[in-house]
């Protein structure tokens, strides 16, 4: 999420701009591979007692009567490798990815195939333990090679550890094993939008409801991708769709982080107020409405909000640098620093933290700490123009023409709608033409 503040002004017009980040945060479509089911039939084998009832109850009912049925299959008999594989999926619609791994421990133990592995990798990644998810994967796939939900599921894996090369590359064998499998173009569509491939992340989410209408994650994802390319309207348009299919908190905070994007912050702040009424644990909705608050001058409720995120998610580092980012709108700079010099510290490659604590120092008069930290946005994400105009505007500041021209050049290489890098640029090559 990007707000615009003028900050500074140098030779009569170039305005830079903080960064706050909860767009940069944006929820992408919610992990798509899904658990493996066990057929009724086979939770039916070697159980005398009741069989119609709690053996189909243990692989249909909804998490809490499935974990029962499951137990008093189990409690008959405890060999019957179908029925942890069951009730592990309970419990992991339940959120209890430990009791979940357990149980999917047992089945393993039991029955060692592929259907067992995968899902316990899903639990694993539920938990976020990327590498052992991956390692589950690669014993699904060895185990069956054509095993489309394992390779999806492991390219989600890798998207998770930022490698998204061999996401895309995992989701594309999940394709060929499976041209139908709707999640896999999902999936393969959010590991393009990790690339800011926002084109393919389009097209694959275009396919994904063709093959499924009302693929509500596909909707996320594409909204997404809309918003990556500026184009707001799409982008709420398709959290509309998502919201109507399936209305739940990331939805709600996506849509009102597109919201902020065309500065609605009345209409971001109702969304992110229904996405904590549907998760009141949703970090980023906080801080995503501390930054609405932000854009609106209300920087008390603004501070709550990040105050509110860093409690529930100590390691978030947007909330800090959107913290940051509201102390430096209130021209408290020392607090400020503190809050980016955080995020940096949870988070060592966040460009924004590194941009907006330069920022600060800027207003400081700190020029060349403001440059360095310029740097290393700049080394961290190459294509933020935005670092470029705000180190030319230091080196402006500091009376050097010629590092502020070529910064200027820069900036409008990668964004030639920057009308102040521009203007920057323009007066900067004339101070060097009466230098001369």
């Amino acid at each position: 999420m990007r707000a615009r503040l003028q900050r500074y002004e140098l030779w009569g017009g170039v305005v830079g701009e903080f960064r706050g980040d909860a767009m940069y945060r944006v929820i992408v479509c919610a992990a798509a591979a899904l658990l493996v089911a066990v057929p009724v039939g086979a939770l039916l084998l070697a159980i005398a007692v009741q069989p119609s009832d709690d053996g189909g109850m243990c692989r249909t009912a909804t998490d809490d009567e499935a974990i029962a049925a499951c137990g008093r299959l189990l409690a008959l008999n405890p060999e019957v490798p179908d029925a942890y594989l069951s009730r592990g999926i309970a419990y992991y619609g339940k959120g209890d990815y430990d009791r979940a791994i357990a149980d999917f421990d047992e089945a393993i133990r039991l029955e060692p195939n592929a259907v067992a592995y995968s899902n316990r990798g899903i639990a694993y990644h539920g938990k976020g333990d990327y590498d052992r998810a991956i390692a589950d994967y690669d014993q699904a796939i060895r185990l069956d090679p054509k095993n489309a939900v394992a390779y999806t599921s492991r390219g989600q894996a890798y998207d998770k550890k930022g490698d998204h090369d061999r996401a895309i590359a995992d989701h594309d064998q999940a394709i060929r094993v499976d041209p139908k499998y709707a999640a896999a173009y999902s999936n393969r569509g959010t590991a393009y939008y990790g690339k800011s491939d926002y084109d393919r992340a389009i097209a694959d989410c275009d396919q994904t409801i063709r093959l499924d209408p009302n693929y509500a994650d596909a909707y996320l994802s594409r909204g997404n991708a809309y918003y990556g390319k500026g184009d707001y309207h799409r982008a709420i348009a398709d959290f509309d769709q998502a919201i109507r299919l399936e209305p739940n908190a990331v939805a709600y905070s996506n849509r009102g982080i597109a919201y902020y994007g065309k500065r609605d912050y009345d209409r971001a702040i109702a969304d992110f107020d229904q996405a904590i009424r549907l998760d009141p644990n949703n970090a980023v909705a906080y801080t995503s409405r501390g930054e609405a608050y932000n854009g609106k001058g209300d920087y008390d409720r603004a501070i709550a909000d990040h105050d509110e995120a860093i409690r529930l998610d100590p390691k978030y580092a947007a909330a800090y640098s959107g913290r940051g980012y509201t102390y430096s709108g209130k021209g408290d700079y020392d607090r400020a620093i503190s809050d980016f010099d955080e995020a940096i510290r949870v988070d060592p490659k966040y460009a924004d933290a590194y941009y907006n604590r330069g920022t600060t120092y800027y207003d400081k008069g700190e020029y060349d700490r403001s440059i360095a930290d310029y740097d290393e946005a700049i080394r961290l994400d190459p294509k933020l123009a935005v670092a470029y105009l705000s180190r030319g505007a230091a080196y402006a500041a500091k009376n050097d023409p010629d590092h502020a021209v070529a910064d200027f050049d820069q900036a409008l290489k990668l964004d030639p709608s920057l009308a102040e890098a521009r203007q920057g640029r323009e007066r900067g090559q004339g101070l060097l033409t009466n230098r001369r």
